[in-house]
């Protein structure tokens, strides 16, 4: 088994518990990262292992649109679901590997944001 099929594996299995834990989900955490940040209104985010997509739904209001990759299913999958609920239209979360080629071009996104998984990768 190759270290990101563990990885998989590993984030499947706590997708919903690390999806409600009070630090992910930090509300003023969240609003002071996007308030630090400072995106302009035009702005296209991308987020890198977004997980449960809490950091890409927190830049919503404040952005054209936004982007959540991860490398699991499972979390991306609560992801959408949270969307859905909260009516998000310029939101879309992804399976991607940020260690391979993204599918996107240079300089398609204005901010690029990390939160809790650059040692990940």
């Amino acid at each position: 088994m190759e270290h990101k099929d563990l990885v998989r594996e590993e984030f499947t299995r706590q997708a919903n518990d690390y999806a409600t834990a009070p630090t992910i989900r930090d509300a003023e955490h969240l609003r002071k990262l996007v308030e630090i940040v400072a995106p302009p209104r035009d702005a296209r985010v991308l987020e890198v292992a977004t997980g449960p997509g809490h950091v890409a739904m927190a830049f919503a209001p404040v952005c054209r649109e936004v982007v959540g990759i991860d490398l699991t299913d499972a979390p991306l999958t609560i992801a959408e679901r949270m969307r859905v609920e909260r009516g998000l239209g310029n939101v879309r979360f992804q399976k991607g590997d940020v260690e391979s080629r993204l599918p996107f071009n240079d300089g398609e996104f204005d901010v690029v944001v990390c939160r809790f998984a650059v040692h990940h990768f």
